[in-house]
């Protein structure tokens, strides 16, 4: 909603998502994640998270903690594609 510019239905969404969950169990999340939309998402979740009083998190796109885990996680990348560890 808000990379289309319905800043007034994100709102809303924002606001029906921290009635369900309950306030201190809903945040708004943000990412550096090197894509270019990111940067003016993240600047409307940070002026959300001010308006609507909505608490902020920043988080990253992680598969795994240590790089002794990158044969597992290809693996099951594997797995959810269908290919093997060759291809």
């Amino acid at each position: 909603l808000i990379q289309e510019g319905r800043m007034d239905k994100a709102d809303k969404a924002a606001r029906d998502y921290l009635n369900i969950f309950g306030e201190g169990n809903f945040f708004l999340e943000v990412q550096n994640n090197g894509i270019d939309i990111q940067e003016s998402v993240n600047q409307a979740l940070l002026d959300m998270s001010q308006r609507l009083s909505i608490g902020l998190v920043a988080s990253n796109d992680c598969h795994y903690l240590d790089k002794e885990d990158v044969r597992a996680h290809d693996v099951l990348l594997c797995v959810q594609t269908g290919k093997t560890v060759h291809e």
